[in-house]
């Protein structure tokens, strides 16, 4: 079964996409059909910055980051490294010529370039770091357009960034709340503000 299916009843976010986990569908990551003229179509935000983030900013910053550090040769560098290379090449030369083989092969042409080298270290990383960078990068995409909204949002009220934000939190955490009244506070909101007009009054 399809992951996202445009059959059956739309969620009540209006997306569009029926499959879709709601947590991943209230952050808005995914394709919208909600558009003003009722049209499917669009992207949503913030996965326009995820994309920007993961082509303009992850691909090239972890690319540089492998040409420069060169990770897996200095891993090798290191006693433990050398050793497992030497178990993993015995074991397969023992149990698998073959592989050993094309393992060989692979590992001249790879470490044969500079280039090929930071090309074979940064398809690795992506695979392994992938279950952490992914939900990162996510993370940030949805702050980045959160943030973007609350600006926007008091740039029309004539407000604060932060001030905005502290507003939606508040709303958020406690939708309809009603601001209670302390014991000993006047209308003027200042705590003890009636028991010394009184005071005064009497003095």
């Amino acid at each position: 079964r399809r992951l996202w299916s445009r059959h059956g009843d739309a969620p009540s976010c209006g997306c569009g996409w029926t499959d879709l986990p709601p947590s991943l569908c209230r952050m808005g990551l995914f394709p919208s059909s909600s558009n003003p003229d009722g049209k499917g179509g669009g992207y949503g935000e913030k996965f326009k910055v995820y994309v920007g983030i993961e082509l303009f900013i992850w691909f090239p910053g972890l690319y540089v980051s492998c040409l420069w550090f060169q990770p897996t040769v200095r891993i090798m560098g290191t006693q433990l490294g050398k050793r497992g290379v030497q178990v993993a090449s015995d074991a397969l030369l023992r149990w698998s010529p073959s592989w050993h083989a094309s393992v060989a092969k692979l590992g001249a042409n790879v470490y044969g370039g500079t280039h090929k080298r930071a090309f074979a270290e940064w398809v690795l990383l992506n695979k392994v770091l992938a279950p952490v960078s992914f939900p990162t990068k996510l993370w940030v995409a949805h702050k980045v357009v959160e943030s973007r909204k609350a600006h926007t949002v008091s740039l029309a009220s004539g407000g604060s960034p932060s001030e905005a934000a502290v507003a939606a939190v508040s709303e958020a955490v406690s939708p309809g709340s009603q601001q209670t009244e302390m014991p000993g506070e006047g209308t003027s909101g200042a705590p003890g503000a009636e028991v010394s007009v009184q005071a005064a009054a009497e003095h």
